[in-house]
């Protein structure tokens, strides 16, 4: 499988993803069509990384873009980890 990036991040994980997938959020989430060096950065230095409340397998990278966050949503797997992305509005 051929990966668009594979980053550590700072709680020591291997986050990646396929090229496959970034397409198919670009599709969903079209504003990251162009972001996705800011995704990158996002993970390897957030400002701030959150456990999500409702499963304990997902982390949220929060990182400032502008007047936005971008906040990269990783679930950790058995075998790697992957980066799902969302920018949001508004600090």
């Amino acid at each position: 499988m051929e990966y668009l990036f594979e980053i550590v991040c700072p709680l020591g994980w291997k986050i990646r993803t396929t090229k496959s997938y970034w397409d198919k959020l670009v599709m969903k989430h079209p504003e990251i069509s162009q972001r996705l060096e800011e995704v990158k950065l996002t993970v390897q230095n957030p400002i701030q990384i959150h456990k999500s409340k409702s499963d304990e397998l997902i982390f949220l990278f929060y990182s400032e873009l502008g007047k936005y966050w971008i906040c990269i949503v990783v679930k950790k797997l058995e075998e790697f980890t992957g980066a799902y992305c969302h920018l949001l509005s508004n600090r």
